[in-house]
């Protein structure tokens, strides 16, 4: 029996689709990515209503057929997820599949409402699945609360095989030594959660106080036209808004950045964006937000912001450009903390020792919690070993 993973179209992009492209050369002959929701092509009320029919209809044969015998689905804590892979669940175990439920983004809003009128549904729907993975203990926590009985795992998000190696250590401690204005990087969705405002406010703040500082926003998103106005009419200096960057582009974009600026509010699970930065020696910024805040240890991997105002940013930007040492101690910590824990293979393993847990659990028995962090990667192989 093998493995049915569902996943979004991989040329969408985005958090789950990356994360499906980086660990899918490690996955096993037997597990399969199905591909469900928006595609790139679709336009219009008929094309996306004839897509779900094909979904629901190209699942139910692909549950059956192919005698997969564990569904894992990948949904945020978002209403339209929650209504598709709870069908999903629904399906699977008609099929007579085992269910994973690997949580992605988490949305506090959703959350609040699952606490009230949306639990009693959100049981019906999800609580019939074999295990829950999650990005961050805090989300165990909730599930708990909720009343979900089984073993709920943390796991982690992964980081491209090629940045892992784009920059060495003698690279990174180039970078921290060399004069002239510092390059500071937002990488992301542009969209105000995401902290752009009070990123582009930091820079004129830092700006202001005699920092030379060249910025580049790297990303599309909703809040793009709006922002570059901003710019404009602030008179911000040596701002750029390159737009999606991918590829060779990206790398050399990155590999040139001194430090990381993401002080995001949104529903993060665990910002791939941030482990990216960190993988090539940056000095991280970022905000305490979803599984961030079960490993980043601040004043270690980068400088953790207690709240989202621009004067705490900006003296954030502040401590990174004066001292280039810290600069430099910070980055290669982070680096190395990137390469032994974020790897796609290990997050490949850590997944699929999961599905080995559930498989080989009897029904009727609840098997433990385990934590990606408390032992790197010595749970992933316990779990495996058990399975066997």
């Amino acid at each position: 029996m093998g493995t049915l993973i569902t996943v979004p179209d991989l040329r969408r992009g985005g958090g789950v689709a990356h994360f499906y492209d980086r660990i899918a050369p490690y996955l096993p002959g037997d597990a399969r990515l199905f591909v469900i929701g928006r595609r790139p092509d679709e336009h219009g009320a008929l094309s996306a209503a004839a897509r779900l029919v094909g979904d629901g209809a190209g699942l139910w044969g692909a549950l059956g057929a192919d005698d997969h015998g564990v569904l894992v689905v990948n949904p945020s804590l978002d209403a339209r997820s929650l209504v598709r892979d709870g069908v999903a669940i629904q399906a699977a175990r008609a099929r007579g599949s085992r269910v994973i439920v690997f949580v992605r983004g988490w949305q506090d809003g959703t959350a609040r409402a699952i606490d009230g009128r949306l639990g009693r549904a959100f049981a019906a729907a999800f609580f019939g699945a074999d295990a829950f993975v999650v990005l961050a203990t805090r989300f165990r926590v909730a599930l708990r609360r909720w009343g979900y009985p089984g073993p709920v795992h943390t796991a982690t998000t992964a980081v491209a095989d090629d940045a892992l190696g784009a920059v060495d250590e003698g690279a990174v401690a180039a970078r921290c030594r060399r004069g002239g204005p510092l390059n500071i990087l937002f990488l992301s969705r542009v969209r105000e959660d995401k902290g752009v405002y009070e990123s582009l406010n930091a820079v004129r703040l830092a700006q202001r106080r005699g920092l030379e500082l060249h910025v580049v926003f790297a990303g599309d998103g909703p809040d793009l036209p709006r922002a570059a106005r901003w710019v404009n009419e602030h008179e911000v200096e040596h701002v750029r808004f390159v737009g999606d960057v991918r590829g060779e582009d990206k790398r050399r974009l990155m590999a040139a950045s001194d430090i990381y600026l993401f002080p995001t509010s949104h529903g993060e699970g665990m910002p791939a964006t941030v482990l990216e930065a960190m993988a090539y020696g940056m000095g991280v910024i970022t905000s305490p937000v979803g599984g961030v805040q079960d490993f980043f240890v601040d004043g270690e991997h980068g400088l953790l912001s207690p709240d989202s105002r621009p004067s705490t940013l900006a003296g954030q930007l502040e401590t990174l450009a004066r001292d280039s040492a810290l600069r430099e101690r910070l980055g290669l910590s982070a680096q190395r903390f990137a390469g032994e824990h974020f790897a796609p293979r290990r997050a490949a393993e850590r997944l699929l020792a999961v599905v080995a847990q559930v498989r080989e659990t009897p029904a009727g028995v609840v098997a433990a919690d385990t934590d990606w962090f408390a032992g790197a990667g010595a749970a992933a192989s316990s779990l495996t070993e058990a399975g066997r």
